[in-house]
């Protein structure tokens, strides 16, 4: 009876662990690390970043140009140079990358 006793609050203590190191790597260290990353550098990895994943893409300039002049009318930020890319695919999708790079797709935009 010790014995199964002691294994549940061995397991119990590794789930406490788990816990907090979950917490800790999702929640705390990201918010240390981004301290230490400058504005310029962000971009930089940015446009680092967006040359390697476009280069594989094929982008439509004129809803592109659209979009950006769109963005641009927002003033997204004081911070990032927004820059806006439209790929043609079918699927719905969006997303961000550092710097201020903004990706969608044709299919998001139709939708």
């Amino acid at each position: 009876m010790k014995s199964n006793k002691k294994v549940y609050l061995l397991l119990a203590g590794l789930v406490g662990v788990l816990i907090a190191a979950y917490f800790l790597f999702v929640y705390v260290f990201p918010s240390i690390a981004i301290k230490f990353v400058s504005e310029d550098r962000e971009i930089t990895m940015g446009n680092e970043l967006y040359q390697q994943w476009v280069a594989n893409q094929e982008i439509n300039r004129d809803a592109t140009n659209a979009i950006q002049d769109f963005a641009n009318q927002l003033k997204l930020s004081k911070n990032y140079p927004i820059k806006v890319t439209v790929v043609n695919a079918d699927d719905v999708n969006a997303f961000a990358m550092p710097g201020g790079h903004m990706i969608f797709t044709l299919g998001t935009l139709q939708k």
